[in-house]
């Protein structure tokens, strides 16, 4: 495997933390740049909180990371993905529930249709899908800790 670039909110953002580090739960996710047919990428507003755009979520135990990629975009934005390469990995601690995050950032490609979401979750079910350009996503990309480190790995990545 490719080495692929890490960033750590507390290395790249000199985040302090609350709890001493081998305190906090961990809890593995992913996330998906995902391109369709057109080079256009899924992004996804809700409407009851503001976060980075890119569908993904929490790792189930025995999945692997293109598992639980594959089964959060199907549910999230409603598409298969194909062609799926892990293109950083990313750090961050949340002082309010004590978890780590190692985040494992992908590209992928839509295979097939754009399909209607699988979610149940009530919060996902009030979200909007859109499909735009990675440099129009970059620059609407917020300055809260998470998104910066996400534009760190496109940068590295070589994405722009």
């Amino acid at each position: 495997m490719d080495k692929v670039p890490r960033v750590s909110e507390i290395d790249f953002l000199n985040k302090k933390l609350s709890y001493p580090i081998d305190s906090y739960l961990t809890r593995p996710t992913v996330y998906g740049i995902i391109y369709d047919e057109e080079n256009k990428i899924a992004t996804i507003k809700y409407d009851d909180f503001t976060r980075h755009p890119f569908p993904g979520g929490g790792v189930i135990a025995g999945e692997t990371n293109e598992q639980a990629l594959e089964r959060e975009v199907l549910e999230e934005i409603g598409c298969n993905i194909a062609e799926i390469k892990l293109i950083g990995i990313f750090d961050s601690w949340s002082d309010s529930n004590q978890t780590y995050y190692p985040t494992y950032l992908f590209i992928a490609h839509l295979t097939g249709i754009k399909d209607i979401p699988t979610t149940t979750e009530e919060y996902e079910m009030k979200s909007t899908i859109a499909w735009k350009s990675l440099p129009e996503i970059y620059d609407e990309l917020a300055n809260d800790n998470i998104s910066k480190m996400i534009k760190e790995i496109i940068s590295l990545a070589n994405l722009l």
